[in-house]
């Protein structure tokens, strides 16, 4: 069976951005959280957390968690499009289980979203172009540079939260953000 717009199937990935909100909502309400740093990756998780952090209106940040990057047979990057269309030559008998089987397993080598334009990186883009996460975290992959840089910023925060020093609120303006001195 085909889906199709209109089927009561299609309206769960909105179910399930709207439970991740409530779920975001009712945690900061519980402990009274005057701020939110959201952490996601997903294409439902992602919006699910925005909506939360407009609904809440505290002050709020999302790192989304990065693309994975390509992987490699021989000189070719291959990615998970490349799977889905191996997946059809399969079907057709252009291409042998065997084949599609060395693809799977190099297409996606790490950790990160789909490496691709798919619905998860387009939410981290629209995220930072909402001005709701840090310049350039959309666009760096999972397990780059930049993205340890940014966990090691946000460690420094919270090790300071456990050991009960105040993380100073002032410091996490926008200028600062944009500029990566959040820390």
């Amino acid at each position: 069976m085909a889906w199709r717009w209109g089927m009561k199937e299609c309206a769960i990935p909105c179910q399930a951005a709207s439970f991740v909100a409530d779920s975001v909502e009712v945690m900061a309400q519980a402990h009274r959280l005057d701020g939110l740093v959201l952490l996601s990756n997903c294409d439902k998780v992602t919006p699910g957390m925005l909506m939360a952090a407009a609904r809440l209106d505290i002050p709020a940040i999302s790192l989304t968690g990065g693309a994975m990057a390509s992987g490699s047979i021989g000189n070719e990057k291959v990615g998970v499009n490349n799977v889905f269309e191996a997946m059809g030559k399969v079907y057709a008998g252009k291409m042998t289980p065997e084949e599609l089987k060395l693809l799977e397993n190099v297409a996606c080598p790490g950790c990160g979203s789909c490496n691709g334009m798919f619905t998860a990186n387009t939410m981290a883009c629209l995220t930072e172009a909402l001005g709701m996460s840090l310049p350039g975290c959309a666009t760096a992959l999972a397990n780059s540079a930049k993205k340890t840089a940014y966990r090691q910023r946000n460690r420094s925060a919270n090790r300071s939260t456990r050991e009960g020093k105040p993380v100073a609120l002032t410091n996490l303006n926008w200028r600062s953000v944009r500029e990566c001195r959040c820390g």
